[in-house]
């Protein structure tokens, strides 16, 4: 307690009488259900990774605590944004709560190892988890069993997945009946053990006096028991996460103290200002934690979101429940007032105030059970656990009658009783905890802020860390969109990871950011296929002595071999020497023939040629194919200018084309785009049907593409690989979001 009070003035003042009761009845129930140490050892494990710099952030229900907030757990004030301790934690909850603590992913490992010599090896153990057998593998390992080639195994278990022509054949044969019968039996079962992403265990005492241990293969100790067994045992597990944005945001933070001495906190939410709430608004939010999906960035323009609390909203509307059932819809629509809240009950219309008279949050499911049905915190909890499906006492279904029962006893009608459990339903299974969307929310505004302030560091930062729900073209090409020079993996510049430069001044390739700086993307060197790790090591290392001179002092001092040395040349890395890419490969092969004979080796002598070798340079399209095949990235232009001359073909047979940045103008219209694919997403419909969905982008902007079923079914054989391709379509209007709903697509091949 007294780490409390003392700790209330970081974050309180004044400190209000609400404050202090919130904080007290916590207390009480922490103390009263007997977790306060296990409070204490989560605040021991942050502190600790503070005081070294370690990025953290607490997630989940405990965000809905002031406790956790007030001891730096968690982000965000759960009395300033309503958020419900009971969530995590209430007087009657017979079982024992989780905190779930996200880390720096590349420093995840050293909180481990304190947690260790912290608290014994004896006392500390992962959490193992059971892999089941599944449709595939259940077949796999049966056939194997009965001797059966591998070949065959696979075409028994692609027969058994896609009906074809050759099913009959094989459920006719008396070994393959065995087989599937027998792989059925073990669906479901146990297949192995393996270790939890994150959970970890600490015992007051030898954790062998409560559970089994067992070694795992890759040699940590692990327990025999899975995570539900865990908390029978009596044992409460702290799920240590690695988070790639937190490392993102920590980097970037000691980027720009280093290089323009200006401090950005990144154990605070910085304020949504004028720059940053448009970029979010419009949708500008790749490589942006948790909402830069598509549907994401499309929900952010159709609301125009510009807040927190509506970030925290949007997080949770676009989830599968809400989205399905209609409520999207309707959410949107009262957002611009373009429809009343019509709650279904008046007690509702408070209650639901905020996300418009509709449940999206697991705490409106709680609170709508307490004010309607008249439910306990424990009662209405158990209800809530229920939607998950996982591991609860009874399933949803089987709480409907009572629901309707109670709540007809306190002036509720019957219809308007089945109407709020329609509701409830609907997004069972789906319903997002509004703490953790919260907590979440707090490194997406961190991630828009930075990104809106230092577009360079953020986007460098992402690829480096892998950051994000794309590839790494994706975001280089969002860099290109920006107006961020993309520069190449130069041997004397580049680090292994992608970097921040700021360019001359008299450069007219660049704009102006708010800081008046020029900003410019390197790619990095781990970036360039077959360049081996020893030979980066070498070239980082001799270019702290010195940097190169030339293309043969970079082969004498770093050493790489002939292969690495011609990738490096084809990626542009010797560029800044002088020489165009086709002179510098003349160069390493005269160099190379020159000391074949040499008896000190390839990379001792000291042969130089300073006479550029008279060969024509390679063209924009020989050097964009060269950068993708080696980098998966092309620098000086966007992928689809290697297919320059196939795509205007199409343009001549089929017609007009427009860009992806006008969309807006043709609503309702059939029109023809060129797609480069960013990234793919299969849904089933509530009929069972497949289709797709598509983001993809164009040399002006990136934009959504729908396969609905029929056209799925059609064309979904076709969208294999990146492209390019043509896309035809009608361009809808979606509260400001401009889908192309497909009717067709063609392939663009090199003429």
């Amino acid at each position: 307690m007294g780490i409390c009070h003392h700790a209330l003035w970081d974050k309180y003042y004044p400190i209000t009488t609400e404050v202090l009761k919130r904080l007290t009845y916590e207390l009480e129930v922490i103390i009263k259900l007997g977790y306060a140490d296990y409070f204490l050892v989560v605040w021991d494990i942050i502190q600790w990774a503070n005081k070294r710099g370690i990025p953290t952030i607490g997630r989940g229900s405990a965000a809905g605590s002031i406790v956790s907030y007030i001891l730096g757990m968690t982000p965000v004030d759960p009395i300033k944004y309503k958020l419900l301790f009971e969530r995590f934690l209430n007087p009657a909850r017979s079982d024992p709560p989780d905190i779930d603590i996200d880390f720096c992913w590349k420093r995840r490992d050293e909180v481990i190892q304190y947690i260790y010599n912290r608290y014994g090896d004896n006392k500390v153990a992962m959490i193992s988890t059971f892999n089941t057998y599944r449709h595939k593998s259940s077949i796999w390992d049966v056939a194997r069993a009965m001797g059966m080639p591998s070949q065959e195994i696979n075409e028994l278990i692609n027969t058994s997945i896609k009906e074809d022509k050759n099913l009959r054949y094989k459920k006719s044969n008396s070994q393959y009946r065995t087989i599937v019968n027998l792989a059925k039996n073990l669906e479901g079962r146990p297949r192995h053990m393996g270790i939890h992403c994150g959970g970890i265990v600490i015992s007051p005492h030898d954790i062998t006096d409560h559970v089994p241990l067992q070694k795992s293969i890759k040699g940590p100790l692990v327990t025999q028991f899975d995570m539900y067994s865990i908390k029978k045992a009596g044992l409460i597990k702290i799920d240590i996460l690695g988070q790639r944005s937190l490392t993102v945001i920590a980097e970037v933070a000691d980027t720009i103290q280093n290089k323009y001495n200006i401090h950005f906190d990144r154990y605070i939410m910085p304020d949504i200002d004028q720059k940053t709430a448009k970029l979010i608004r419009n949708g500008h939010t790749i490589g942006v934690f948790q909402i830069e999906s598509p549907g994401m960035r499309g929900l952010l323009k159709k609301l125009q979101v510009d807040t927190f609390e509506m970030i925290v909203a949007a997080s949770s509307v676009i989830r599968p429940g809400p989205a399905d059932s209609g409520m999207l819809r309707h959410f949107v629509k009262r957002h611009h007032r373009k429809e009343d809240m019509n709650a279904v009950h008046k007690s509702l219309r408070e209650l639901l105030k905020e996300t418009y008279g509709i449940m999206i949050y697991q705490e409106d499911v709680i609170k709508t059970a307490e004010v309607i049905a008249g439910w306990s915190f424990n009662e209405s909890d158990e209800l809530r656990r229920s939607m998950s499906g996982k591991r609860v006492k009874e399933p949803f279904s089987k709480y409907r009658d009572r629901f309707i029962r109670d709540a007809v006893k306190r002036e509720v009608t019957v219809e308007e009783a089945l109407e709020i459990w329609r509701q409830m339903e609907a997004f069972s299974g789906y319903a997002f905890c509004k703490a953790h969307s919260a907590s979440y929310a707090t490194i997406s505004v961190q991630s828009a802020w930075l990104k809106a302030h230092f577009p360079a560091e953020f986007m460098a930062a992402v690829m480096s860390n892998h950051g994000g729900l794309y590839h790494v073209s994706c975001y280089l090409e969002e860099v290109r969109r920006m107006g961020i020079n993309i520069l190449p993996p130069d041997v004397n510049m580049a680090e292994s990871h992608f970097i921040a430069e700021v360019i001359e001044q008299n450069s007219s390739a660049y704009q102006r950011s708010a800081y008046d700086r020029f900003p410019g993307v390197r790619i990095g060197l781990l970036q360039v296929k077959g360049l081996t790790r020893r030979t980066l090591k070498r070239l980082l290392g001799k270019r702290k002595e010195r940097p190169f001179e030339s293309l043969e002092d970079f082969c004498i001092r770093a050493k790489p071999n002939l292969q690495e040395v011609e990738r490096l040349i084809r990626c542009g890395s010797f560029d800044t020497f002088g020489y165009t890419r086709p002179q510098h490969l003349w160069r390493l092969k005269l160099f190379y023939n020159k000391i074949k004979t040499n008896d000190d080796g390839l990379f001792a002598s000291t042969v130089k040629y300073s006479s550029p070798i008279p060969v024509v340079d390679y063209s924009v399209e020989k050097k964009l194919r060269d950068e993708f095949e080696l980098m998966e990235l092309t620098l000086e232009k966007h992928p689809l200018w290697i297919w320059k001359e196939a795509i205007q073909h199409h343009i001549d047979q089929f017609g007009k084309f427009i860009h992806a940045k006008d969309l807006y103008r043709h609503i309702g219209k059939k029109v023809k785009l060129v797609g480069w694919i960013i990234s793919t997403q299969k849904k089933k419909t509530k009929a069972g049907e497949r289709m797709q969905f598509l983001s993809c982008e164009d040399l002006t902007a990136t934009y959504e593409a729908v396969f609905f079923p029929v056209v799925y079914r059609k064309f979904g054989r076709l969208l294999r690989g990146r492209g390019p391709y043509v896309i035809e379509g009608i361009v809808e209007d979606d509260f400001g979001h401009t889908p192309l709903k497909v009717e067709k697509i063609v392939i663009i091949k090199d003429k």
